[in-house]
């Protein structure tokens, strides 16, 4: 498949869906962007159950991803197509992951490890910033005392 100037696969012509079935394997579920420790450790009891994950898309949306296969899903086709709902219908094989060359997420959360090794970096990043923040106060201090 050719590559295009945006970093993804040209579609091929006719049915790009043609063998795949992966957008009928999950559902995900916007959630609010997570900031307080209650937020975070939503965040845990949902990666604690079995199929479920947690992201952070390339638009900055969060959300949890049930891995479950839709009922109407049979042998790899959608045995009721044409009553098919309407999230189904709107749905843009442009974008599917199928078609990306990066990964379809910016932050991955499968396991508590996971989340514990990104709430670290969390927080290496948080006091960098708290740290330049001390810093540019001070120095402003020391202008104005001048």
């Amino acid at each position: 498949m050719p590559l295009l100037e945006d970093g993804r696969y040209a579609l091929p012509s006719g049915n790009p869906c043609a063998g795949c079935d992966h957008c009928c394997r999950y559902i995900t579920i916007n959630i609010p962007t997570p900031r307080t420790k209650l937020d975070f450790d939503n965040i845990r009891w949902y990666i604690l159950h079995k199929n479920v994950c947690v992201f952070l898309d390339w638009e900055g949306d969060w959300m949890v991803q049930f891995d479950t296969t839709c009922e109407w899903l049979v042998d790899g086709r959608c045995n009721h197509y044409r009553f098919r709902p309407e999230i189904c219908r709107d749905y843009d094989p442009a974008d599917c992951e199928r078609y990306s060359c990066t990964a379809a997420e910016r932050i991955l959360l499968r396991t508590e490890q996971d989340l514990d090794r990104y709430l670290a970096e969390r927080e290496a990043r948080n006091a960098v910033r708290r740290a330049r923040a001390k810093k540019r106060a001070a120095s402003a201090r020391n202008r104005k005392k001048k």
